[in-house]
């Protein structure tokens, strides 16, 4: 599946080998010489799923969420990059899944991820939106449903008012 869903997103959104492998090796090489525009790209999404797929400290991050997610009726995922949930629930064979709400900036993170959900047979409502902006939080606050959890990986360090993100967590 691993080959496969990567191959067919490259297609599906003209991205040949070598750019992907130039881009793979700036992204995971060269991080003190970007900033926050290269999550526009859709090649920094699909280096997000080959990252995943491998095991190293990029997909460890997601193991109490994959540990505990059962918990809860839904899940949103601010600031999300591609929906790891449901990759790894399929490949594994895990519990169904809670209501999922996906929350990101970049309209990037929302293509590629849709295709991805497309694929695996599952569904999410996305938010396109800013999470240091009120109007995003009361959009999120529309879709919830029940006992839900927030995740917020490798996020925080990219606002400008980190303290008005967990003002809005709060509410």
């Amino acid at each position: 599946m691993k080959k496969t869903l990567l191959d067919n997103l490259m297609r599906k959104f003209q991205v040949s080998k070598e750019e992907f492998q130039k881009h793979k090796d700036y992204y995971n090489n060269h991080f003190k010489e970007y900033g926050n525009e290269i999550y526009q790209d859709v090649k920094t999404r699909l280096v997000h799923l080959q990252n995943f797929f491998e095991i190293n400290w990029f997909n460890k991050r997601y193991n109490l969420l994959f540990e505990k997610y059962s918990f809860f009726d839904c899940i949103v995922e601010v600031g999300f990059g591609l929906p790891y949930l449901p990759l790894k629930t399929k490949r594994s064979k895990l519990k169904e899944l809670p209501s999922l709400i996906y929350v990101d900036m970049y309209e990037s993170a929302i293509k590629v991820s849709k295709e991805i959900l497309k694929n695996l047979g599952t569904n999410a409502d996305f938010i396109n939106g800013n999470i240091e902006e009120k109007k995003t939080w009361e959009k999120i606050k529309d879709n919830i449903k029940g006992k839900t959890l927030i995740v917020a990986i490798e996020v925080l360090e990219h606002l400008k008012n980190p303290i008005g993100f967990w003002e809005n967590v709060q509410n």
